[in-house]
């Protein structure tokens, strides 16, 4: 957690909202935090660039098009001027996004996004330093907006860890009891993705696996009208994700143990990896049925439109469970074939089938339509693990061992080339 020797910042409230600064949060700020699909598997060079590479980009996602925009607005904006780590969180935002939009690169554009930037950061220091401020939701949402700035600026993938990892451990340390307001599920919806990400690359348990936390995931996407018709499965796909980070430590520990695991815990990895494929291939037969009955009544390809509680319509887009069940399988098969090459060498080939799969969805969403520009984002966001297994191809093909696990310097290049760090300590810092 934070030191207690942080730098004390004055705790003034922001001056009442202007009506041309409160006319540009809503449509400009607040469309901003729907950026992270709910899977939120943002990291890599891909994804931190995708707004500077291409600028159009950010005009698109500002769209009013774009689903579910308004979804923070009834929590966020009348918090705004009420707690000081969220206001500064938006000014921040807001800060940047003005830069990036009107491309002004002066030295004193910069400045003040580097000003709004720090004082942002002192603050939430301050507030971790207060047990009554870091369990606050205003806080806890504080955080998660600053890694959205590390998005927007192409931040380094290991300042976005960090405070994916800040967030995380304040979330496990707050309790699953503490997340019942619309406003705490809405949060924790938003950063379920980060919190499995950044427990894959850390090569941690995932703290939601545990029965409580299941509980109240399944009630934040029971809650959100955006999943609609595929509420069912996406609890179901949930549970797939939130295992992932624990089958990887396991598979880890023991590959690059000195000594060879206990027949029991082997054989028990193996079969609970295969029993959550199995169960994968269920839920994507169950999704392609629902898709195909959505389009035959809708008459649409790829995305669905249905009205939600107040009459509005919400674009589904498909391609964000489609990319994720299949990222799922392609860890899941991975896995299986490092264990116990001999036994599942066919899953090798059937991974990079996958993979190629995802990087093709990849590949199409950067040509779909500008009303499509959440899907291309997800999806720049799911090739990380992909394209290391494509990339490791060669590698893990030759010289397969006839008994026992994949050599461990092959399965160190793998998770090397996802930006994955098998030996590090626990990264709970905010700086």
């Amino acid at each position: 957690m934070a030191s207690s020797h942080a730098t004390v910042v004055r705790r003034t409230i922001q001056p009442p909202l202007s009506s041309s600064y409160s006319n540009l949060l809503v449509t400009e700020f607040f469309s901003m935090l729907n950026l992270a699909p709910f899977t939120g598997l943002r990291l890599g060079a891909t994804t931190l660039s995708f707004f500077t590479k291409k600028p159009s980009n950010i005009i698109q996602a500002l769209s009013p098009s774009v689903p579910g925009s308004q979804k923070f607005l009834p929590f966020v904006f009348p918090r705004y001027g009420q707690a000081l780590s969220l206001s500064l969180a938006v000014d921040c935002i807001m800060a940047k996004l003005q830069q990036m939009i009107t491309k002004i690169e002066s030295t004193s554009a910069q400045t003040i996004v580097l000003r709004q930037h720090t004082r942002l950061l002192e603050c939430i220091q301050h507030d971790l330093d207060d047990r009554s401020q870091w369990m606050s939701s205003e806080t806890l949402c504080a955080i998660q907006l600053l890694g959205l700035f590390d998005l927007i600026s192409n931040a380094s993938l290991q300042s976005w860890l960090c405070h994916a990892a800040g967030a995380s451990r304040l979330i496990e340390q707050r309790g699953a009891q503490n997340f019942k307001t619309d406003f705490d599920l809405a949060i924790l919806a938003a950063q379920i993705g980060p919190i499995i990400t950044e427990a894959i690359l850390h090569n941690r348990n995932c703290f939601l696996t545990d029965e409580p936390w299941k509980a109240v995931i399944c009630n934040a996407i029971l809650c959100d009208e955006y999943f609609s018709n595929y509420r069912d499965i996406i609890i179901c796909l949930w549970t797939h994700l939130v295992r992932g980070p624990n089958h990887f430590k396991s598979a880890t520990d023991m590959i690059t143990a000195t000594e060879p695991p206990s027949p029991e815990e082997y054989s028990t990895l193996i079969s609970d990896i295969m029993s959550h494929n199995e169960s994968l291939l269920g839920v994507t037969d169950l999704f392609q049925k629902r898709l195909a009955a959505a389009d035959s009544q809708v008459g649409l390809t790829g995305t669905e439109i249905m009205p939600d509680s107040n009459g509005h319509s919400l674009r589904v887009n498909p391609l964000e469970i489609e990319g994720t069940l299949t990222l799922c399988r392609l860890m899941k098969l991975r896995l299986l074939f490092a264990l116990a090459p001999a036994r599942f060498s066919g899953m090798e080939i059937e991974s990079q089938k996958l993979a190629i799969q995802v990087m093709d969805l990849d590949r199409k969403s950067s040509e779909q339509k500008e009303d499509r520009i959440m899907g291309a984002l997800f999806m720049s966001q799911t090739t990380w693990i992909a394209r290391a297994t494509i990339e490791t191809y060669d590698i893990w093909k030759t010289a397969v061992e006839s008994t026992g696990m994949i050599a461990k310097w092959k399965f160190e290049a793998w998770c090397h080339a996802m930006g994955r760090r098998i030996d590090i300590s626990a990264c709970t810092s905010l700086h």
